[in-house]
């Protein structure tokens, strides 16, 4: 199964896409940037292993670069079916399209700050903090996740985590065990 990094440059600088080198034909880098970009590093368009590299120029324009990443993501999706796409990026507002695109195709997305970052953990992390982004937590799915992160591993992981969700969030822990349980 291939491999799609789309790189919202704009977002993130060269050293979020400096692991590259080990790359082979089946990733495909795709970097995405607009006037606003400084500069891209010589380095970064040298070092890319085998992979196929495209660079990307966007008119620049308010979310720009971000919906011709999920034009483009979308449209690998419906080309190859069964691919990874990995969209590197700080901007939470990918989630909901890639929460969108684990539920109703065969791809698998994320979301990663940084290209090297997308071991187990990580991907369960983005996993979790985007469904409970989604499920109306905000700015409170960092301090639900780090939560989670604390029990995990622990034989009563459910019972812990659920106890202490309910002294903080006793409306809506349920919510937050909903999107734990559908991560774990």
């Amino acid at each position: 199964m291939d491999d799609f990094y789309l790189v919202d440059f704009d977002n993130v600088n060269s050293r979020a896409i400096s692991k590259c080198k080990s790359f082979t034909s089946s990733d495909h880098l795709y970097i995405y940037y607009s006037r606003k970009t400084a500069n891209i590093r010589v380095e970064i368009i040298n070092n890319h292993g085998a992979s196929e590299l495209n660079l990307i120029k966007v008119r620049a324009g308010n979310q720009a670069v971000d919906n011709r990443i999920i034009k483009d993501a979308q449209d690998l999706i419906d080309k190859y079916k069964l691919i990874n796409i990995h969209i590197i990026s700080n901007d939470k507002g990918y989630d909901k399209y890639i929460l969108g695109w684990n539920s109703t195709t065969q791809a698998k997305c994320d979301r990663l700050a940084m290209l090297g970052t997308a071991g187990k953990k990580h991907q369960l992390n983005c996993e979790l903090q985007s469904k409970l982004s989604i499920s109306g937590f905000g700015v409170y799915a960092n301090d639900i996740a780090r939560r989670v992160w604390l029990y995990y591993g622990d034989p009563d992981f459910e019972k812990r985590l659920e106890n202490d969700l309910k002294q903080d969030y006793a409306v809506t822990y349920g919510i937050a065990m909903d999107a734990v349980k559908q991560t774990f």
